[in-house]
């Protein structure tokens, strides 16, 4: 996968290079043109010479076509099947928590580094990690309900106490705290110690 984007950004080079120095041509034959010589190009080497743009051009374009080459190989995301590649934390929580089993994991990753672990389960449970294995992220199906070893004590109080029957389906860290979706459709706003703030429309 990453061959495949060096050999992608290293065709868009060539090709920049390509169409700059066919402008270039057309550049020095205006020039030429403007200048009364157009069909002997005798002062041809002055004219290369002379401030032209293009040379301009030609640098930004190289420039863009690393970068573009560059961006696109390191945030290529990665897949797999296979479990043992999650750290000891998320592999821990996985057994622990979820009958079924991963179907997928995608491995997100930011220059060559790897950023999260998005795995998706069998029931089509949705667990995203840190790279640490930290859970950042649980959603299940509307009729099932996040683990609750993996919901704090004050949330499931709360949501017993007033929202009745409703089930947690999905549960998000945020930097204020946790963000919980209910089976009844309502949003709910928890700090990190699990004291409510807000319903969210």
């Amino acid at each position: 996968m990453a061959f495949a984007g060096i050999a992608n950004a290293i065709s868009l080079c060539f090709l920049c290079v390509s169409m700059l120095h066919f402008y270039e041509i057309c550049y020095i034959f205006v020039k030429s043109e403007q200048c009364g010589e157009s069909r002997h190009f005798k002062d041809k080497e002055t004219i290369k010479h002379t401030h032209n743009p293009l040379d301009t051009m030609k640098k930004l374009f190289l420039i863009l076509a690393v970068i573009f080459g560059v961006v696109s190989v390191s945030a290529k995301n990665n897949y797999s099947r296979d479990v043992n590649i999650l750290p000891a934390e998320a592999q821990t929580i996985l057994k622990d928590n979820f009958k079924s089993r991963v179907s997928h994991i995608k491995i997100g990753k930011d220059f060559g580094y790897i950023r999260e672990y998005d795995v998706v389960m069998t029931d089509g449970s949705e667990i995203s990690f840190d790279k640490h294995g930290n859970w950042k992220e649980v959603e299940v199906a509307p009729t099932s309900s996040v683990p609750s070893d993996l919901i704090p004590n004050p949330i499931m109080t709360f949501v017993k106490e007033n929202q009745g029957k409703a089930k947690v389906t999905s549960i998000e860290k945020k930097n204020y705290g946790y963000e919980v979706e209910l089976s009844n459709g309502k949003d709910v706003r928890f700090t990190e110690k699990g004291k409510f703030i807000r319903y969210d429309d």
